[in-house]
C-alpha cells in the first residue's frame, strides 16, 4: 500500500512562501499537492472574457480574484478556482486568502480538468459550504451550475446552454451564459 504524506494548511504555506516549488502552480487539497495543468492562451482568455464581464456586471459590489487560492480551512485544502467572486475586503485580502463565508460564487474553466472539478472540487467546495459553483466545460460547450450545498454535495445540479442565470447572491443581475461559454 502506498502512503501519501498530508499537509495542513500552514505547512503548505511555508511551502509555498520558501519558493521550494518554484513556479508551480500547486493546489493543497484535502491535504494532497496537487499540481494543475498547464493552461493554454484559449483557457486564459476564456477565464479573462469572464471575469472581465462579471466585473462589468457587478462593479464595485464585488471583488473578482482570477486564479488565486481560496483557504477551506476545515478541509485542510487550498484550492485554486479560475474565478472566485468575493466579499470586498478593506485589504483586497493581502493578509489572508478569502474563506467560504467571504465567496459569493466560483467558476472553473475546464479543458483537460474536467473531471477533477466536477467531482473532487466540487465535493470540497459543497462541503465547505460554497453557495454556488460553475464549471465551464468548454469542450461540450455546457455551463454546469452547482447549487444548494447540503450533506457534503450540491443537491441542484443543471446543464445550461443558453440564457440568462441570476447568481444567487446577486439576484437583480442577469449573466448571459453564451458569454459566460465564450461564444
Amino acid at each position: 500500500m502506498l502512503q501519501t504524506a498530508k499537509f495542513s494548511i500552514e505547512e503548505f504555506k511555508g511551502i509555498l512562501a520558501s519558493g521550494a516549488l518554484g513556479d508551480r502552480q500547486i493546489e493543497l487539497l484535502q491535504g494532497d499537492l496537487i499540481e494543475m495543468p498547464s493552461e493554454g492562451s484559449a483557457h486564459s482568455g476564456l477565464a479573462n472574457l469572464i471575469a472581465d464581464y462579471l466585473r462589468g456586471l457587478l462593479g464595485d459590489r464585488a471583488r473578482i480574484r482570477e486564479g488565486y487560492h481560496i483557504t477551506l480551512p476545515d478541509l485542510t485544502s487550498e484550492p485554486i478556482p479560475d474565478i472566485a467572486v468575493v466579499k470586498p475586503s478593506p485589504d483586497f485580502y493581502r493578509s489572508r486568502n478569502p474563506y467560504p463565508s467571504d465567496i459569493f460564487w466560483l467558476i472553473e474553466v475546464a479543458y483537460s480538468s474536467l473531471k477533477k472539478d466536477l467531482g473532487m472540487k466540487a465535493a470540497l467546495y459543497a462541503q465547505a459550504g460554497i453557495l454556488e459553483y460553475w464549471v465551464v466545460d468548454v469542450n461540450a460547450e455546457i455551463l454546469v451550475v452547482h447549487r444548494g450545498a447540503r450533506g457534503g454535495t450540491f443537491r441542484n445540479v443543471q446543464e445550461r446552454i443558453e440564457g440568462m442565470l441570476s447568481p444567487l447572491a446577486f439576484p437583480d443581475i442577469n449573466v448571459s451564459i453564451p458569454i459566460i461559454l465564450g461564444q
